[in-house]
């Protein structure tokens, strides 16, 4: 599935009218036009989810290389939970 946000849309279509001579009436002919060319460029979504996920869904533990660490959740702030805030979110 692509998907191609309609400001995005609006902005091409408003190039090639302007490219156009800034023609009369063609409106829905730019918006078509436009909006074939950014779905033609647009990625995949669900060819880069899967490529995202796959990346995700390696596990932790031994490997080849030797063993992963999980890194420590953190907050906003960049720092870890006290144990306070710890046994809170449980």
């Amino acid at each position: 599935m692509k998907v191609v946000h309609e400001n995005r849309i609006r902005q091409r279509a408003y190039q090639i009218w302007e490219l156009s001579g800034r023609p009369e009436g063609r409106d829905r002919e730019h918006w078509e036009l436009a909006e074939k060319e950014l779905l033609d460029a647009a990625p995949d979504v669900d060819t880069a989810v899967s490529a995202v996920s796959a990346t995700k869904t390696q596990p932790a533990g031994n490997s080849e290389d030797g063993p992963r660490l999980m890194p420590t959740p953190r907050h906003d702030s960049g720092r870890a939970p006290s144990r306070a805030e710890d046994s809170r979110a449980r």
